[in-house]
């Protein structure tokens, strides 16, 4: 929020320092989802992009993560684009405009970044249903919410997420 309020006053930061961006979850992060098995688990960036999961996240959705490319792994863009994402959360009209909102707030420290500028092009551009809600000019902070999820061969089911 800091480096936010010193560019919109058209400064930079003295503390800002350039972040490493994780591009991927660590070897000791996988073990860590895979030790947690059969729980479903996944690690993600403020950005929503999937670093790491395991096996029982992606049955859970009930999709191959291991099919989608790398560039498109992200939570927030897969629940606006993809069905079968989309259909396995019960309560999408619920969390969706909580996302966008956390999402706009993350936005907000980064919005010089042109990685998350091409995130926010792309979701704009991909689905009428996120430029909806980024209009609302929400913003929340990010936040643990209970979520459930629907998988066809066993209903619904309640998890909570959990912050790594």
């Amino acid at each position: 929020m800091q480096q936010h309020l010193f560019s919109l006053a058209g400064h930079h930061s003295p503390l800002q320092t350039a972040a490493k961006v994780c591009a991927k979850v660590s070897a000791h992060g996988q073990l860590l989802l895979d030790t947690l098995s059969p729980l479903p688990a996944v690690i993600q960036t403020s950005r929503f992009d999937i670093l790491g999961y395991n096996e029982a996240w992606s049955r859970l959705l009930n999709l191959d993560l291991e099919t989608i490319p790398e560039e498109d792994r992200n939570c927030i863009l897969l629940a606006f684009t993809n069905q079968e994402w989309r259909r396995s959360m019960l309560d999408w009209e619920t969390l969706m405009p909580n996302m966008v909102a956390m999402f706009r707030t993350q936005m907000g420290d980064n919005h010089e970044d042109p990685y998350w500028k091409s995130m926010l092009d792309r979701l704009l551009t991909s689905s009428e249903e996120f430029r909806q809600f980024w209009l609302r000019y929400e913003i929340r902070a990010i936040d643990n919410q209970v979520k459930r999820f629907f998988h066809p061969k066993v209903g619904g089911l309640p998890t909570a997420g959990l912050k790594l």
